[in-house]
C-alpha cells in the first residue's frame, strides 16, 4: 500500500469487521439479530450464511460474532482447514481453542486460569497429568494429549463435549455471557469428514446454550443432517446504487476530511462496473479513495488512475486465482481486445442477430449479410481458440464468469478507452438505432448532451400490455405529473444542464416496437432546444418512422405505437426542484446515519438554495412545497443533531410554514428542542399538537427522544437519544413524550403519566422502554423499576442503541445496589 494511502477506510483485503460499517445488509443483519435474540434467552436456531465467493460472507461472519458478543453470547470463530476436519477431535480441539481465546478476549480468563494451563499442557506438551485443580480443565484436551501419546482416540463422547461447554460458560459468566455461537467459516470444508457433522448435530441439539452458525458457499452436511433445525440466510450482490452509496459512505464516518460527499452518478457507474459485487465495489472505493490521497483528483469519481489501479490489482488477482480466462484477457492484443469488448455485450444473440446489430442502420443485400455473419464467426473462432470464450452452435459466452467481465470492462476501458456494457439483446440494439434517429430528428445532430434519461419496459410481444407503459408515461407529462417526470429525470450533475431544462423544458420522444418475438417501450426526455410543441414533435416522428418503415422492415423492427409529449419550462422548474429535494433527501439519510453530520447539513443546505433559486421560497405546486418542508424538517432535525438548536428551530418552523396540511413531525422535533431549553410547558403544547395530526401506521420513523437524565450522565454512545421505531409504536412514544413533557411542565399531571408507564406494553421497543425507565429513575425515582425496564430494553433494542442502553441498565443497578437492593442482570 502506498503512503498516501495509509489510512484508506477500504480494506479490500480483509473481511469488514464492524456490522455498523457493512453496507447494504440492513435485512441480513435483522435477521442474524433476531435469531440470536432467541439464543440469548435459550431458544437457539441455528443458520447457515450462504453465497457465491465475494459476496461478503466473511464480513456478515464477523458482524455475527460482534453481534453475539453484544447479546450476552460467548462467538467461537473457527475457520475450517483440511487440517481441522481430519476427524472429530481435531474439529472439537480447533472448537474448544478458539473458546478460550474468545473467553481470553472478552477478559474472562487470563493464561494463569488453570483451565487455560492445564489447555497447554495437554494440547501442546502432550502432558497426561490432570491439573492440581480438580474439575478445572478441558476433557477434550485430555483426549488429544492422548492421542499425541499414540492412543487410538479419534471420537470425542457428547458426555465430553457438554461438560466442557458447560466449564466454557461457567467462565464466561464472570462477563455475563450466557451462550455460544460457534461460527464456522467455509463450512463447506466439512463435506471431507462424514464424521463431524452428525456429531455436532447431535451435540447441538441436546444442548440449548450452544447455536451454530456456518459460512459457506451452499448449503453442507449439517444442513442436511438436521434440515429443520437450520435457517437460511442469503448473501447475494448489493441491488442498487443505493447500497452502493452506503457502501461508499459508512466507513467514511471515522474520517476526519471527507470533502464533497460522492454523488449518486459515482454510485451507479460503480454499480454498473461491479454488477454490485461487495469484494468489488470495495476494491474500487479503496483506490478511488488513493487517486484522492495522492493528489491525483478531488471528487470521489471513477477515473484513469482509478482504473488503472483496479486493473493492475485484478490483474494480480487474475494470475494467481480467477483462473486462465482472465489471465488470457490480459494478455490479448489490442486488435483482440477490441474484438471481444465488441463481442461480448452480445452473449445469447445469434451470428446472425450480431451481424444485423452491426449493419443497422445500412441498407444491405444478402451477399453484404453474410459477409459479416462470416467475420462476426471468425472473430468467434479465433477468441475460443484464445480461451476467453466458447461457442454452442449460433451463439457464445465468456469463459471466467462474472470476474472475467468485470475484468474486460476495466481492461477495455483503459488500454482501448471502449466502455463495455453486457446483456444487450436484438430488440435493445433495434430501439437503440430508433432512438439515435428520433433524437437526431428533434433535437439536431448535436444531441447527446440535450439527452436526459432513458427508461425501457421489454415484453414478449405476445403480452397484450404492450403499449400500456408508454401511454402512461407520456400521460403522466402531458398532466405534468411531478411524480412520473421524477421518474424520467436524472441527477443533475452538471449545473449548466439544470440551467438549460428549467429555461427550455423538455420534449419527451417514445415508442413500442415490435423486434421479433419481442415488444419493447421506451421513453426519453431530452432538452427541448428547438422549442417544439407537442403535435410538432408527434408530427417528425411520425413521420421519420414511415419514411424508415422499409428499411427497419429488413431488420424485422415495426412500430407498433409512438408518443410525444412537451414539458413547458415552468413545470421543469417544479420538477428540477421536487427530483433535487427527494434525491437529496435520500443522500442525506445516508450521510447522518454514517455519522456525517456536517456534510449532511452542506449538501442539504446547497439543495434548498438551488431549489428555491428555481421556484422561489412560497412555491405554489403541493407536492414541490411538500417537499421542500420535508427538506427544511430533515435539516432541522440534522442540525438539532449537530447541536446548533438557533438553526434547527429556524428550518423547523420554516417546514411548518411551509407545510399545507398540518404535520406531526416538525411540530415534535420542535418539542425536542424547546425540552433541550427546559422549556417544558412549550414542549408538551407542541407534542400535543404533533400527537393529535396524523401520526405514521406503518414505515420506520426516526425521532430524537428526550430522556429525563442527570445532568452530570455522560452517554455512553454518541446519538444515544436519536431512535427509530415502526409503524404503530411511533405513536405510542409520542403519547409517552407527551406526558413526560405534561408532567415536567405540572406536577398534577403526574397521575396520567403513571398510570400510562403501568399499562406500557411488554412488546415495546427499545426506545419506549428507555423512556420509561428514565422517567422512573428520575421522575418517579423508583430504580428497581428502572432497572427493570433497561434490562427488557437490553434485550429488544436495536444494535446501534445497545451500547447506551446497557449503561443505562448498569446506572439504575448501581443506584439499587446502593440502596440495598438487587436486580437482574
Amino acid at each position: 500500500m502506498s503512503e498516501g494511502s495509509a489510512h484508506n477506510p477500504y480494506d479490500f483485503r480483509a473481511p469488514i469487521r464492524s456490522p455498523a460499517r457493512l453496507a447494504g445488509r440492513e435485512g441480513e443483519l435483522e435477521q442474524i439479530d433476531e435469531l440470536l435474540r432467541g439464543a440469548a434467552i435459550g431458544s437457539p436456531s441455528h443458520f447457515s450464511l450462504f453465497g457465491p465467493a465475494g459476496m461478503g460472507k466473511s464480513s456478515l461472519l464477523n458482524a455475527v460474532g460482534n453481534i453475539a458478543g453484544r447479546r450476552d453470547l460467548l462467538p467461537v470463530r473457527v475457520d475450517l482447514r483440511d487440517t481441522l476436519v481430519e476427524s472429530p477431535l481435531a474439529f472439537y480441539g480447533a472448537v474448544f481453542d478458539a473458546a478460550l481465546e474468545a473467553l481470553r478476549d472478552f477478559g474472562a480468563i487470563d493464561d494463569t486460569e488453570p483451565v487455560m494451563e492445564g489447555w497447554v499442557q495437554h494440547t501442546l506438551l502432550g502432558n497426561s497429568d490432570h491439573p492440581a485443580e480438580a474439575g478445572r480443565y478441558l476433557q477434550a484436551g485430555l483426549l488429544i494429549a492422548a492421542r499425541m501419546n499414540g492412543k487410538a482416540v479419534e471420537e470425542v463422547p457428547r458426555a465430553v463435549l457438554q461438560r466442557d461447554l458447560a466449564l466454557v460458560l461457567e467462565l464466561g459468566a464472570r462477563e455475563g455471557l450466557q451462550g455460544v455461537v460457534l461460527e464456522l467459516d467455509s463450512a463447506e470444508a466439512l463435506e471431507d469428514s462424514g464424521e463431524i457433522a452428525p456429531s455436532l448435530m447431535e451435540f447441538a441439539q441436546a444442548t440449548p446454550t450452544l447455536t451454530i452458525v456456518t459460512a459457506g458457499e451452499r448449503a453442507g452436511p449439517l444442513q442436511e443432517a438436521a434440515p429443520r433445525a437450520w435457517s437460511q440466510i442469503e448473501v447475494g450482490p448489493f441491488r442498487g446504487p443505493g447500497q452502493i452509496m452506503e457502501a461508499i459512505m459508512k466507513p467514511l464516518a471515522d474520517v476526519e476530511e471527507v470533502g464533497r460527499p460522492p454523488s449518486f452518478q459515482t454510485a451507479r457507474e460503480i454499480f454498473d462496473l461491479t454488477d454490485g459485487r461487495p469484494y468489488e465495489v470495495n476494491l474500487v472505493n479503496h483506490f478511488v479513495w488513493e487517486a484522492i490521497s495522492q493528489g491525483e483528483q478531488e471528487d470521489f469519481a471513477l477515473s484513469e488512475a482509478v482504473l488503472s489501479r483496479v486493473l493492475a490489482e485484478l490483474e494480480s488477482r487474475g494470475r494467481h486465482s480467477a483462473g486462465s480466462a482472465v489471465d488470457m484477457i490480459g494478455r490479448l492484443s489490442a486488435e483482440s481486445l477490441r474484438s471481444i469488448a465488441r463481442l461480448a455485450p452480445f452473449e445469447g444473440l445469434t451470428v446472425r442477430e450480431i451481424a444485423l446489430g452491426r449493419l443497422m442502420f445500412d441498407e444491405f443485400d444478402a451477399d453484404a449479410l453474410g459477409a459479416v455473419e462470416d467475420e462476426v464467426t471468425g472473430e468467434l473462432l479465433r477468441l475460443a481458440e484464445f480461451g476467453v470464450l466458447k461457442t454452442h452452435g449460433e451463439r457464445f459466452e465468456i469463459e471466467g464468469g462474472a470476474e472475467a467481465r468485470l475484468y474486460l470492462r476495466y481492461a477495455a476501458e483503459r488500454r482501448i478507452d471502449l466502455k463495455v456494457e453486457f446483456g444487450e439483446t436484438y430488440a435493445r440494439l433495434a430501439t437503440a438505432v430508433c432512438r439515435r434517429g428520433l433524437a437526431e430528428e428533434l433535437i439536431g445532430a448535436e444531441n447527446t448532451g440535450k439527452l436526459l434519461r432513458g427508461i425501457w419496459s421489454d415484453r414478449e410481444f405476445i403480452d397484450p400490455a404492450g403499449g400500456r407503459w408508454l401511454d402512461q408515461v407520456a400521460d403522466g407529462v402531458a398532466a405534468e405529473s411531478l411524480s412520473e417526470i421524477d421518474d424520467l429525470l436524472p441527477g443533475f450533475e452538471d449545473p449548466e444542464s439544470l440551467a438549460e431544462f428549467a429555461e427550455k423544458g423538455a420534449v419527451l420522444f417514445g415508442f413500442s416496437l415490435q423486434v421479433g418475438m419481442r415488444s419493447v417501450e421506451y421513453a426519453d426526455l431530452a432538452i427541448n432546444v428547438c422549442d417544439l410543441t407537442a403535435e410538432e414533435a408527434g408530427e417528425r416522428a411520425k413521420a421519420w418512422f414511415a419514411t424508415h418503415e422499409g428499411l427497419l422492415g429488413k431488420y424485422g423492427i415495426s412500430l407498433e405505437l409512438v408518443r410525444c409529449e412537451c414539458l413547458g419550462p415552468g413545470t421543469a422548474k417544479s420538477a428540477a426542484a421536487f427530483s433535487e429535494l427527494r434525491r437529496f433527501l435520500g443522500l442525506v439519510i445516508l450521510l447522518h446515519n454514517a455519522g456525517l453530520v456536517e456534510a449532511a447539513i452542506v449538501a442539504l443546505g446547497d439543495c434548498i438554495d438551488r431549489s428555491e433559486a428555481l421556484i422561489g421560497g412560497e412555491p405554489a405546486d403541493p407536492l414541490v412545497r411538500s417537499v421542500l418542508a420535508d427538506a427544511f424538517n430533515s435539516l432541522g432535525f440534522i442540525y438539532a443533531t449537530g447541536g446548533e438548536r438557533d438553526k434547527a428551530a429556524e428550518s423547523l418552523e420554516r417546514a411548518i410554514e411551509l407545510s399545507i396540511t398540518e404535520e406531526w413531525l416538525p411540530r415534535f422535533n420542535l418539542a425536542y428542542l424547546k425540552a433541550l431549553e427546559e422549556d417544558f410547558g412549550a414542549a408538551r403544547d407542541l407534542a400535543i399538537e404533533a400527537q393529535n395530526l396524523n401520526c405514521p401506521a406503518e414505515g420506520v420513523t426516526i425521532l430524537h427522544a428526550w430522556f429525563p437524565m442527570p445532568p452530570d450522565w455522560e452517554p455512553a454512545a454518541p446519538r444515544h437519544n436519536v431512535v427509530s421505531m415502526h409503524g404503530r409504536w411511533v405513536r405510542s412514544f409520542v403519547e409517552l413524550q407527551t406526558q413526560v413533557f405534561a408532567a415536567l411542565a405540572d406536577r398534577e399531571s403526574r397521575s396520567a403519566l403513571r398510570q400510562a408507564l403501568d399499562a406500557l406494553s411488554n412488546s415495546a421497543p427499545a426506545p419506549l422502554l428507555r423512556l420509561a425507565g428514565w422517567t422512573e429513575l428520575l421522575l418517579f425515582e423508583d430504580p428497581e423499576k428502572a432497572s427493570d425496564l433497561f434490562y427488557r430494553a437490553v434485550h429488544a433494542t436495536d444494535l446501534d442503541e445497545i451500547q447506551a442502553v446497557r449503561a443505562e441498565h448498569e446506572l439504575a443497578a448501581a443506584t439499587v445496589a446502593s440502596q440495598g437492593g438487587s436486580v437482574e442482570s
